[in-house]
């Protein structure tokens, strides 16, 4: 699978690398840090300027090349440096560093859906080819949680969808459960030799912390970077993620 199995374990890798550089780099300035990995592009009102949330090490960034969205958010995969010597002076009190990108690849940020089993037959859904672990982008005061994929499917076309199948009576507050099971739904592709590498990334429903755990079921020929769970009886393998949701109120209480 193209760049899939590199980007998930060097992506790892780095994850261990960069957190403990960050650790000097921001004592002692005197380094420079360069990785690459995921976040969400947002826009920052205090600065007029589009920013990064980077994923692995929670920490935003600016830079020429960030696409300006004043109304929306999006994702990203980029290559980065960080010169910890040349930051603006007030870097450390907004909270926003000035990045070096060499790369950035965008795509947008998907609603996901509610049905029910009557809606469609999810084994007769398409088989994605080749799907990395899927992870979680938990939400912060401007961002929501978010599930990202990167998936390998057919070139000939076709997408992905984020279903909710068991609509819960009380989506506010989820009384008497704390697992929710959704559906990555691959429609629309048509066999073909070559194959496609892409992310997808969807926003999740409004979990409040009781939720401790996701399970996704998907229909996949292969899966790189982890070891989901086949179920003959759905048609499908299942994932289960273990969560750390937090509740509106609480996030609220926060930021008064």
């Amino acid at each position: 699978m193209k760049n899939v199995k590199r980007n998930l374990f060097v992506l790892t890798a780095f994850v261990c690398c960069v957190l403990f550089g960050l650790d000097s780099c921001l004592g002692d300035k005197g380094n420079v840090t360069t990785s690459y990995g995921t976040g969400t592009i947002l826009y920052d009102t205090s600065s007029n300027l589009p920013c990064l949330l980077l994923d692995d090490i929670n920490l935003y960034v600016t830079g020429a090349g960030l696409p300006v969205l004043e109304d929306s958010l999006a994702r990203a995969f980029v290559y980065y440096s960080i010169d910890w010597d040349n930051q603006p002076s007030d870097a450390d009190t907004r909270n926003i560093y000035d990045a070096t990108f060499t790369q950035i690849s965008t795509w947008e940020i998907n609603a996901y859906e509610v049905g029910t089993p009557e809606d469609f037959d999810f084994k007769a859904t398409d088989t994605i080819r080749n799907i990395a672990k899927p992870f979680i982008s938990y939400k912060t005061g401007m961002t929501p949680n978010l599930l990202s994929v990167d998936a390998e499917l057919y070139a000939s076309g076709g997408t992905l969808r984020l279903m909710q199948q068991n609509i819960p009576d009380d989506p506010a507050h989820y009384m008497g459960v704390d697992t929710d099971t959704l559906l990555i739904v691959y429609e629309g592709g048509e066999y073909s030799k070559e194959t496609v590498e892409k992310w997808f990334t969807f926003r999740l429903p409004d979990y409040p912390k009781k939720i401790t755990s996701v399970v996704l079921l998907f229909r996949s020929v292969s899966s790189s970077g982890f070891s989901p769970v086949w179920k003959s009886d759905l048609g499908g393998s299942i994932y289960k993620i273990t969560t750390s949701f937090t509740d509106s109120d609480e996030e609220d209480t926060e930021e008064e």
